[in-house]
C-alpha cells in the first residue's frame, strides 16, 4: 500500500508561513523601494534637462515626502475598503459565489489584512515625517542614477572608440574557411549558373536558324571551375 503522506518540504514539514511583522516588513521595503525608483527616474530626467541649477538634495526630499504620503493614503483607503467588505460579509452566511464573495467565515482574515495595512500606513507616514530618513532615501536614489548615466557614458565610449582586431589569423581556421569554400559555396555557385544557362536556352525562340558548326563558340572551362582550381593552388 502506497504511502498516503505528502511531504510538504525537504524535511517533511510545512512551510512556515510569514508572521505578520515580516508581511508588514515587506509591504514597507516594497513601498520604499517603489519610492526610490521614482526619485531615481525622476533625478535622471531633470538631469538631463538641467537648467543650471544642478542637484538640490532639498527639492527631492520633499518629492520623497510627497511620494511616501501618497502610499499612505493608498494604504488608509484599503483599510476603508476592506473596513466596508467586513461589514458586509459579517452579515452574509451563504456559500460563496467566487472568490471575492466574502461570507462570515472570511472575516477574520480580512480583519489580519486590515491590520496590516494599518501597520504599513502607519510606518509609512513615519517615514514620510523622518528627515533623516528622507535625506536617506533621497541619497540611495541620486547614486543609483549617476551610476546609470555612468554606464550610459562608458558604453557609449567603448563604442566608439573600439579597439581594431589585430590579432593574427589562426591557420587553421584560414584552412577551414577555403575548404568550405571550396566544397560548398563554389559548387553551389556553379550549379545556379548553369541553371540559368538552360533556363535561358529554353527560352530562346525555337524558329532561330542554327549556325553552322564553324560560327560556334569552342565550349570554355567554367568560371567558377577555374576559380576552385586557383585556390587549391594558392592554398
Amino acid at each position: 500500500m502506497a504511502d498516503s503522506t505528502v511531504a510538504a518540504g525537504s524535511n517533511g514539514r510545512e512551510p512556515s508561513q510569514p508572521t505578520p511583522e515580516e508581511i508588514v516588513a515587506e509591504g514597507v521595503y516594497i513601498a520604499a523601494a517603489a519610492t526610490q525608483l521614482s526619485l531615481k527616474n525622476r533625478i535622471l530626467v531633470e538631469t538631463l534637462s538641467d537648467d543650471g541649477t544642478g542637484f538640490a538634495a532639498d527639492h527631492y526630499i520633499d518629492v520623497a515626502r510627497d511620494s511616501l504620503l501618497q502610499l499612505v493614503s493608498e494604504a488608509e483607503s484599503e483599510c476603508e475598503r476592506l473596513e466596508r467588505i467586513i461589514q458586509r460579509a459579517g452579515k452574509r452566511r451563504a456559500r460563496p459565489m467566487d472568490m471575492h464573495d466574502y461570507r462570515k467565515n472570511d472575516v477574520d482574515n480580512l480583519k489580519k489584512r486590515k491590520a496590516q495595512s494599518e501597520l504599513v500606513a502607519r510606518e509609512l507616514r513615519k517615514r514620510a515625517e523622518d528627515e533623516d530618513a528622507l535625506r536617506e532615501l533621497v541619497s540611495a536614489a541620486h547614486e543609483a542614477a549617476w551610476t546609470e548615466i555612468a554606464r550610459n557614458i562608458q558604453y557609449n565610449l567603448d563604442s566608439e572608440f573600439a579597439p581594431v582586431p589585430t590579432d593574427v589569423e589562426d591557420p587553421e581556421e584560414r584552412s577551414g574557411r577555403i575548404h568550405d569554400v571550396i566544397a560548398v559555396d563554389l559548387p553551389k555557385l556553379e550549379r545556379e549558373r548553369k541553371r540559368a544557362a538552360r533556363l535561358a536556352a529554353e527560352q530562346k525562340p525555337k524558329d532561330e536558324e542554327p549556325q553552322p558548326d564553324s560560327a560556334r563558340k569552342k565550349p570554355r572551362t567554367g568560371f567558377f571551375t577555374w576559380l576552385r582550381k586557383q585556390i587549391k593552388l594558392d592554398h
